[in-house]
């Protein structure tokens, strides 16, 4: 089975001590339930956005301190064919889920394949800082889902 873990957070999220303490914090209590329940950690990854990459840098740290801990982090791509550099991918995540979403019209695709990603997490980590954009209506989907949100 495992304990599905998504994040989100506007693509212009700067880097700063406080940003990183709250991500490092939630990330730690993860890998902690993990480890005191025996769960192997699935992080379901987008892959766009300033956020998107500090959170995936946290996850590699924490692995590193956490190595016993089952962890895998998952590229979900809303594409499949030319628009996906795979040998890249696989530098950065452990594996890549293709959901199925193959009949949404490409201009869609990221939207359907964030609802894929909260809807088959157990917890959906947001960092919004702003009352517009994708970020606030990923957050108002999750809540909507009834997810576990953790506010970053």
């Amino acid at each position: 089975m495992g304990l599905y873990i998504t994040f989100f957070g506007h693509k212009d999220t700067l880097e700063n001590a406080e940003l990183n303490k709250k991500l490092t914090e939630v990330f730690k209590s993860f890998f902690n339930f993990a480890f005191e329940n025996n769960e192997k950690l699935i992080f379901l990854c987008g892959g766009y956005g300033n956020f998107d990459k500090l959170a995936s840098d946290k996850i590699d740290k924490l692995r590193k301190q956490y190595f016993n801990i089952s962890c895998e982090k998952a590229y979900v791509t809303p594409y499949i064919g030319d628009r996906l550099n795979e040998h890249l991918i696989k530098l950065k995540y452990d594996t890549i889920i293709y959901p199925p979403i193959e009949n949404v019209p490409l201009r869609f695709a990221i939207q359907y394949r964030n609802k894929w990603m909260i809807k088959n997490a157990n917890y959906v980590v947001i960092h919004v800082t702003h009352s517009w954009g994708n970020t606030v209506q990923i957050d108002k989907f999750a809540r909507n889902q009834h997810k576990t949100v953790i506010y970053v």
